[in-house]
């Protein structure tokens, strides 16, 4: 692996929709949104890598090869194939990810938003229940 900056992208449940583990071989039908997203990273010239850890330890080059077939009828040509990140990587789209704020332990801003989120809709359906309990006690 290398510094160069590139965005690395997990196979499995993110670029492809999750297929059984017990097929090695077997890779699940594209998803649209991220296919559109990686065809978009290229067009703008950046660097995207397809991370899976399925090629760890690779004893088996059907594997690569499966994935590379993969990139070609879904995306148009061959992503690099890496098991995991570097100093390179300034993103990484994976649906099994949690960021956290460099050297903090902190998660990031992005799951805080969502967090919030869910509290406020917590929130909102709280007041609306009491409400209808207000109103439905006026009604009596």
């Amino acid at each position: 692996m290398s510094d160069k900056d590139w965005i690395g992208v997990e196979l499995d449940g993110t670029l492809a929709t999750e297929v059984s583990y017990q097929d090695a071989l077997g890779i699940g039908q594209p998803v649209a949104m991220m296919i559109k997203r990686v065809k978009w990273w290229l067009a703008e010239g950046k660097d995207v890598r397809i991370v899976t850890a399925r090629v760890e330890g690779v004893t088996s080059p059907a594997v690569t090869a499966g994935i590379r077939d993969w990139c070609i009828r879904n995306i148009g040509k061959i992503l690099p194939i890496v098991s995991g990140i570097d100093k390179g990587t300034t993103e990484l789209w994976s649906a099994r990810a949690v960021q956290v704020v460099k050297n903090t332990g902190r998660i990031s801003s992005s799951e805080n938003l969502w967090r919030d989120q869910r509290m406020f809709d917590a929130r909102a359906q709280d007041r609306k229940d009491r409400l209808a309990e207000i109103a439905a006690l006026k009604a009596e």
